[in-house]
């Protein structure tokens, strides 16, 4: 590993941490290149990655800090962290293991609820979700992603009143979010609010989305065209 590695990846760090994504970005391209010893740029290098949708790029990122001896915090973030590209390159299987492995010798966090709840939906094991994104809900109430989950998971098994209840919570936490948007516009439309759904359709559709948002331009198009029908 190289000086002048670090001297970049201390650069991509510091910019990332102040939200300017693009200037981290070529920064932590050019650490890429001349190495860096230190695991916890390596693996924001793969937050990167991720959110530009190099799942691969992203997870040999992640296995390269793991190698580096990282603290025990830092390697927990890092399997959970690969396991969400795991699941993003299609493998949701070898996710939802590694989150449940994460899950009973680390214990749960914030992040590893809205994660694995979300799976668990993903998976189609309603009430096995249910249970668990409750639970994560008793944990912590104002999350907008373990919210979300649960509004999802109460609308996919038809139970629109609660599904309603907890995205609109998500919603009050993070109004810009395309996933809740998107949820709410499908409510609104199962309730017969089309003007209402429209609205929504409209923000998500000029909402801010990376490659780890799982709306996706052909779902906004779909839910457009089901509004537009008479």
């Amino acid at each position: 590993m190289s000086i002048t590695g670090n001297i970049y990846g201390s650069l991509a760090y510091y910019n990332h941490l102040r939200g300017k994504l693009d200037v981290a970005e070529r920064y932590y391209v050019k650490m890429a290149k001349y190495g860096c010893s230190d695991p916890k740029m390596v693996a924001a290098y793969g937050l990167i990655q991720m959110r530009k949708g190099q799942f691969k790029e992203a997870v040999e990122s992640f296995n390269q800090a793991r190698g580096m001896n990282p603290s025990a915090e830092m390697r927990t973030k890092i399997r959970l962290n690969r396991a969400v590209a795991y699941y993003k390159l299609g493998d949701l299987e070898r996710a939802l293991k590694a989150l449940e492995d994460i899950r009973e010798t680390v214990g749960v966090s914030e992040r590893l609820y809205e994660t694995l709840g979300y799976l668990y939906i993903v998976k189609g094991d309603l009430e096995r979700a249910l249970a668990f994104n409750l639970e994560a809900y008793e944990y912590e109430d104002s999350n907008h992603a373990i919210l979300d989950n649960l509004g999802q998971t109460y609308m996919m098994m038809g139970d629109w009143s609660n599904a309603r209840l907890y995205c609109e919570k998500a919603l009050a936490e993070k109004p810009d979010q395309v996933d809740i948007l998107y949820h709410m516009a499908q409510i609104e439309l199962h309730d017969g609010n089309r003007e209402q759904a429209r609205r929504y359709a409209e923000k998500a559709g000029q909402a801010p989305r990376t490659a780890l948002n799982d709306v996706t331009d052909e779902m906004l198009a779909q839910l457009k065209a089901q509004l537009a029908e008479a």
